[in-house]
């Protein structure tokens, strides 16, 4: 959600200190992003074919960068910059959305690690 307040923001910029401001959020979302993303792919992919999702979601990524210029600048060409800044608002809100029940949906639990080392630690302390 924060990506999204910082994508209105960023559509209403009248001066060089708003738009510092508002791209703040911005940059430090899509750092944790990246990371994030890494995080999930090797936790859940096996180890002979990590190389291999890892190479595809850089590669994505790469043309995502590439693409997103030119789609951009053709939205804010007939819409405007605040329309443009409103529909990325808008995309992160339900992407936010659809990852918010999609381990419901399909039954798919997060694993929580912390807790997982406190009971590994618990068991090995009983079993001494």
């Amino acid at each position: 959600m924060l990506l999204s307040f910082s994508c209105v923001l960023l559509g209403a910029i009248s001066e060089m200190w708003i738009l510092l401001i508002a791209l703040m959020p911005t940059i430090l979302c899509l750092g944790i992003q990246s990371t994030c993303i890494t995080s999930v792919i090797t936790k859940e992919v096996s180890g002979t074919s990590l190389g291999t999702v890892l190479g595809l979601s850089g590669s994505l990524s790469s043309i995502c960068r590439i693409l997103s210029p030119f789609i951009g600048g053709v939205i804010i060409e007939h819409y405007g910059m605040m329309g443009g800044m409103l529909l990325v608002s808008l995309m992160s809100a339900i992407m936010v959305l659809i990852l918010g029940y999609y381990p419901a949906y399909t039954g798919h639990k997060i694993q929580d690690t912390k807790n997982k080392e406190e009971n590994t630690e618990k068991e090995s302390t009983i079993v001494l």
